[in-house]
């Protein structure tokens, strides 16, 4: 997995879907690595993802990612706040 492709993913959904709800960030993440996965034959980011009771969650986003200062984003409450621009950069 590649923690900052990762990163910067949430970060490219918060500024340019205009969303800071965590669950349909995490939500259109799941399906973009599917899609791309499917079109390409290989993930965008290398996530592994667990299946929860309301829905798909990316495991080191849920698990560590949110409690880690200085990531990229802040979380409050279920908003997750961008604290800096995207570095398209990660993506191909």
């Amino acid at each position: 997995m590649n923690k900052r492709k990762v990163v910067e993913a949430v970060l490219w959904f918060i500024k340019e879907k205009k969303t800071s709800n965590m669950y349909a960030i995490w939500k259109m993440l799941f399906a973009a690595e599917k899609y791309h996965l499917n079109t390409y034959g290989r993930p965008i980011t290398g996530e592994t993802y667990l299946a929860m009771q309301h829905g798909t969650v990316p495991k080191w986003l849920y698990k560590d990612a949110c409690e880690m200062l200085g990531v990229g984003f802040a979380r409050a409450g279920t908003t997750l706040i961008a604290e800096r621009n995207c570095i398209k950069d990660f993506f191909s």
